[in-house]
């Protein structure tokens, strides 16, 4: 058995036993409540859910301006623009399953390229340009390119879990996405 040095760690709370459900932790600066954070255990993995983004960075919850509605358009787009398509997989209540290692297959058929996969895993050895992928705490990233004009689909699947699939309608100048939610592959 290996023993930390006393004093190794900031904060310890050795007499906390795991128990699943809520942890609400309050930091107090000054005697004022200066920051508070909560955790929630999740259910086991059950759907891949996303959001999708395209030079507006990501949503305002993380700091971004995307406006995440359901069907989005937008005008004098770029051919060379990505739509990156930050992925999820949740349980059943949609929240991020943070220990999810999932295997996930993308599909484009249509006017359109598969430019990368990743989750940011930095031991994994899976080629960019692949078309499977291990998610990395419930996270990863697929960037799609419009190759021409027309209609093209990404499906997005994984064993055991709901998947999703985006029809994108591209006529050269705007693009519509639509997501179609949950599928079963």
């Amino acid at each position: 058995i290996r023993y930390r040095e006393e004093g190794k760690y900031r904060f310890v709370w050795d007499d906390v036993v795991y128990e699943p459900g809520r942890l609400l932790v309050a930091a107090f600066k000054d005697g004022e409540v200066w920051a508070t954070d909560e955790v929630e255990t999740t259910g086991e993995p059950a759907a891949l859910s996303m959001t999708v983004e395209k030079g507006h960075g990501p949503q305002p919850k993380y700091g971004g301006d995307w406006d995440d509605s359901r069907v989005w358009k937008d005008d004098l787009v770029d051919p060379e623009d990505l739509l990156i398509i930050d992925l999820r997989v949740t349980d059943e209540q949609r929240r991020i399953a943070p220990t999810a290692d999932n295997l996930v297959k993308v599909k484009v058929k249509g006017p359109a390229e598969l430019v990368y996969v990743d989750a940011g895993d930095p031991t994994a050895h899976t080629a960019f340009k692949s078309k499977s992928f291990r998610t990395l705490a419930g996270l990863g990233t697929i960037a799609i390119r419009m190759t021409g004009t027309g209609k093209a689909s990404v499906r997005v699947r994984s064993k055991g879990l709901k998947g999703f699939k985006l029809i994108i309608n591209y006529d050269g100048t705007s693009m519509t996405v639509t997501p179609k939610l949950p599928m079963f592959f």
